[in-house]
């Protein structure tokens, strides 16, 4: 598909990549403040996350902050919508995470109908386009042990994806 394919009447590639965009904001800026990712591997995530948005492919996006044992220490939530036409879109920010060099930011990427629809080969052969391994995990992402503490909309037409922050 090209930036200009249209998925509806209310958004594109071009939206799609927009939202995402501000997501890879956030993320260089977290990785950045809490020196728990390098740049590299952001850069890899976001061109990966990109690439699953552009299929709607995605439900939500988890980014976990955790320290060397493992532990989590902060936490963001993605959802995805398109329906989000009235939202007033946000800016990034408020991405200042304890510096956790030690630690890790682990990604997880729950994934929308329309992936859990294809087929072994076509998965295959979408994997074979991303720079990061994506698999199975069994990392807890409901918070629970962490109360909301902020969150931002990022829109562009009616494509979104609304972050609520856990600490």
């Amino acid at each position: 598909m090209s930036e200009s394919d249209s998925y509806s009447e209310s958004f594109s590639t071009a939206d799609i990549v927009k939202v995402a965009n501000r997501f890879g904001a956030d993320l260089v800026m977290l990785a950045q403040s809490s020196e728990a990712m390098d740049a590299t591997r952001a850069a890899d995530v976001i061109e990966d996350i990109k690439l699953f948005a552009k299929e709607q492919y995605i439900n939500r996006i988890s980014v976990i902050l955790e320290d060397a044992n493992g532990d989590q220490l902060r936490a963001r939530r993605y959802e995805v919508s398109t329906d989000a036409s009235l939202w007033s879109p946000d800016r990034p920010g408020n991405n200042l995470w304890p510096k956790t060099p030690a630690g890790e930011i682990s990604l997880v990427i729950h994934y929308a109908n329309a992936w859990d629809s294809l087929g072994d080969v076509a998965k295959r052969n979408f994997k074979s386009k991303l720079k990061r391994p994506w698999g199975p995990t069994d990392k807890d992402t409901s918070f629970l042990s962490m109360g909301k503490t902020g969150s931002r909309r990022y829109s562009s037409n009616s494509y979104g994806l609304e972050r609520t922050d856990f600490e």
